[in-house]
């Protein structure tokens, strides 16, 4: 039962993270998905039912003190680092976990020497459309939105085919693979995440059909989520513990880089 809860809920996820959800039939029939934002927003215009999960599991989503949402998944925005023989093309070290603003803006020149000198053409950054750096808070900084502006012509999106220092990810735990990740950038001291955390959460609307099989299916699933299979995972969670769950349901294994970088950036 809870392997077939997990792939409707996974079912329902797919095409979510990135797209508006869809218009919805007049009378839902079951819980529904929604991101984290659109539980508060929703909520406040009065368009959800209040949830019998307790304020206190580590999933309720409050709004102004009553829950609305059980958040069943998370996410973060990480640049995918490419292959270490791009970055020794370009001269430059590959990073791993945070990167610092001035280097960041260092490589815009150092991958247009690199396209100066004929082949195929290198980014700098593959992103997503209308994503990065719209979360990113050092863009706040008059002299960082400028440099940022003037590294557009190394900047581009992420598609089929281009090669790119880094590639922006939006990425659940469980999609994090062995590959390397820059999670945050570094200024003045201060690690700034490219992103804030992202969720996606389960919620009822107000005129849900069976509102006591939308409310079992959520209670149903708190009961039985797990931080692996959330990606909230507890400030204490050692990555010896994370293992022990992880390996009961993930085939592979997350590094412990990976593991440290994601509650870093919780």
């Amino acid at each position: 039962m809870k392997k077939e809860r997990r792939k409707r809920i996974a079912a329902m996820l797919a095409g979510l993270l990135l797209a508006i959800p869809p218009l919805l039939p007049a009378q839902a029939e079951e819980a529904q998905i929604m991101p984290r934002d659109g539980v508060e927003r929703r909520a406040r215009a009065g368009e959800l039912l209040e949830l019998d999960l307790p304020a206190s599991s580590p999933y309720a989503v409050q709004v102004e003190g009553v829950v609305y949402g059980c958040e069943i998944k998370r996410y973060q925005t990480w640049f995918e680092t490419a292959k270490e023989s791009l970055w020794e093309a370009v001269g430059a070290e590959r990073p791993q976990g945070v990167l610092a603003w001035e280097d960041f803006a260092a490589l815009a020149d150092a991958v247009r020497t690199y396209n100066a000198q004929g082949g195929e053409p290198l980014l700098l950054l593959a992103v997503q459309p209308q994503r990065f750096p719209a979360n990113f808070a050092l863009m706040d900084d008059p002299d960082v939105r400028a440099q940022w502006e003037a590294m557009q012509d190394v900047v581009g999106p992420a598609e089929e085919g281009t090669d790119a220092l880094l590639t922006e990810r939006v990425l659940a735990l469980d999609e994090i693979r062995s590959a390397n990740y820059v999670a945050a950038i570094t200024r003045g001291g201060a690690v700034v995440p490219l992103s804030g955390p992202e969720a996606r959460c389960m919620a009822i609307e107000r005129d849900t059909a069976d509102v006591a099989a939308a409310q079992a299916e959520i209670t149903a699933w708190a009961e039985s989520a797990t931080p692996a299979a959330t990606g909230l995972l507890p400030p204490d969670m050692t990555y010896e513990q994370f293992c022990e769950e992880w390996q009961r349901s993930y085939p592979a294994a997350l590094s412990q880089a990976n593991f440290e970088l994601w509650m870093q950036m919780l």
